[in-house]
């Protein structure tokens, strides 16, 4: 009896560790279910007392299989040299995944019901052979992600490099601006070829508004549909007006196909709260990337544990030091032109100009809502939902 005059009803079992109800008889049942269904209690070991839980070994020799609460073989796949497509071996019980028998390197070849087999691919990759990479997405205020994963945000300003790979002959350059104690992505510059491709929002904008894309400082009609190949027919530029209402996010939409299977699409956002323009950035790379990136995108190798490397080797705890050790310092007026393409400089055009929303020494950025009132708060919602 407990001091509140209730009844502790709890008991512990024979493994010290787990616990069960009281029966009426004052026992402690210690119940658990088997996996063919059948009642038992749990032992000393921390295990339920099973004794038909192992399944027998099949007629072929392999070990029959769990499947419910019935213990099954696996099926007859045929014999070898005619074996079904997906299986293979002498007696076809072996998965077979042709052509991607090793599923890239990025993924296990598994087999499946009625003797077929398909990669199971490792998170971040995608295909019948694990083959493609799945896309990065930075959402507006920034939400970031690295290609392996890791997500984090980080609501500084001014101009980072979101993801190179020199190997790769790519580069993207991202700046943030500020609104309140947050911060968006305004602009962004894709090294395409020899081209540089700037992509820069408006400080002050109406729904009907266009960002301002240059191509080696040359502004391009963003009104009419436009496709062109740039970098010797190495990347394709496609640039697709919309209608960016208050109402919602079908803006401009801007893509850069890679030759090598990567891509990148820069879709614009209006927010009626900031009356202010953002972008929201896509990245999917090629399989040729894959331990060739760093930047905020990270270490594209599978294992996002190493994500947070800055450009000198050094891993970082704090995601706000990482994005920080990303930060481009020097601006140069011969940014943004053909063949001025820079690993260390800024490479914005000279009139992609930001304003004190990109560089105000004052700005502190806010992680938490601990502090402020209620109105604050809601004007903070009624922004994300413009989103």
């Amino acid at each position: 009896m407990q001091a509140g005059g209730s009844c502790d009803c709890r008991c512990r079992c024979d493994d010290g560790v787990s616990s069960d109800t009281i029966a009426a008889d004052g026992s402690c049942p210690c119940s658990c279910t088997c996996k063919n269904g059948e009642m038992s209690r749990i032992g000393r070991n921390g295990r339920c007392q099973c004794r038909k839980d192992i399944c027998p070994r099949c007629p072929s020799g392999e070990l029959a299989e769990w499947r419910g609460n019935v213990c099954q073989c696996p099926e007859a796949c045929g014999t070898s040299p005619t074996c079904p497509a997906g299986r293979r071996g002498p007696t076809c019980e072996q998965p077979d995944c042709f052509p991607y028998q090793d599923c890239s390197g990025h993924g296990v070849c598994r087999k499946g019901a009625e003797c077929h087999a398909a990669c199971q691919c490792n998170r971040r990759w995608q295909g019948s052979g694990c083959e493609t990479p799945t896309p990065r997405w930075m959402w507006g205020d920034p939400h970031l992600e690295t290609i392996d994963g890791l997500k984090f945000d980080y609501f500084g300003i001014g101009e980072f490099w979101d993801c190179k790979s020199e190997e790769n002959d790519f580069g993207c350059q991202v700046r943030y601006f500020y609104y309140k104690q947050t911060s968006l992505t305004g602009a962004v510059a894709v090294k395409a070829g020899l081209s540089v491709v700037t992509i820069t929002t408006p400080t002050i904008a109406q729904p009907d508004d266009v960002p301002t894309v240059r191509v080696d400082g040359t502004e391009q009609d963003t009104l009419t549909a436009t496709r062109r190949w740039l970098g010797n027919d190495s990347v394709l530029l496609d640039i697709l007006p919309g209608n960016t209402t208050s109402g919602g996010n079908s803006g401009t939409m801007i893509s850069l196909q890679f030759r090598s299977g990567a891509s990148v699409t820069v879709a614009t956002s209006y927010s009626s709260t900031m009356k202010r323009m953002f972008l929201n950035i896509g990245f999917t790379p090629a399989a040729s990337f894959f331990n060739n990136t760093s930047g905020l995108c990270g270490n594209m190798d599978d294992d996002p544990n190493n994500d947070l490397t800055g450009p000198n080797g050094t891993m970082y705890n704090s995601t706000d030091l990482f994005a920080e050790s990303w930060r481009i310092s020097t601006r140069r007026t011969d940014g943004g032109l053909y063949g001025s393409w820079s690993w260390t400089e800024s490479n914005f055009h000279e009139l992609d100009v930001m304003d004190a929303s990109y560089t105000n020494p004052s700005y502190q950025p806010v992680y938490t809502l601990d502090g402020y009132s209620s109105n604050v708060i809601n004007a903070g919602t009624k922004i994300n939902r413009d989103y």
